[in-house]
């Protein structure tokens, strides 16, 4: 994905924005690893440090994608982590499958009109209208809601 991006944050006024995309992929990569580590195989939820690694990463994915603060920590407890990932499956699922999608587009080549909806960068539920965001990506405009 680095390779991808390279030509378009010699850009000036799209180098912000790229990097912001970067970033934000990258986190949610990690966290997709997380999530396959603790539930997949590996199983390293009996591990304190590890259940916190993760119950962490769920709060900031949360807070990327619009929520506050208070409200992403009591969605994700440490104590009750495999309910609440099971709770935000269908958002997690979403997650992967965007990533998922990012990817095989690049690996076609194609990188500057890859077919993302507004939807696809926040969790399922009601939005207002009037806390709307814009992100732009690689020469695309999303419109992220904001949950309230």
């Amino acid at each position: 994905m680095k390779r991808k991006l390279k030509r378009y944050k010699k850009e000036q006024n799209q180098k912000k924005q790229i990097r912001n995309f970067e970033k934000r992929i990258n986190l949610d990569i990690n966290l997709l690893n997380l999530l396959r580590n603790s539930f997949y195989g590996h199983s390293l939820l009996h591990l304190d440090q590890d259940r916190k690694k993760l119950t962490n990463s769920l709060r900031d994915w949360y807070i990327r994608s619009g929520h506050n603060q208070k409200f992403a920590k009591l969605s994700f407890q440490k104590n009750r982590i495999e309910k609440d990932v099971v709770r935000e499956s269908p958002a997690l699922y979403k997650m992967g499958l965007r990533t998922s999608r990012l990817f095989l587009f690049m690996l076609l080549g194609i990188t500057t009109s890859i077919p993302f909806a507004s939807h696809d960068f926040k969790t399922i539920g009601d939005m207002k209208d009037s806390e709307t965001s814009e992100y732009k990506g690689i020469n695309m405009k999303f419109t992220i809601k904001q949950r309230e």
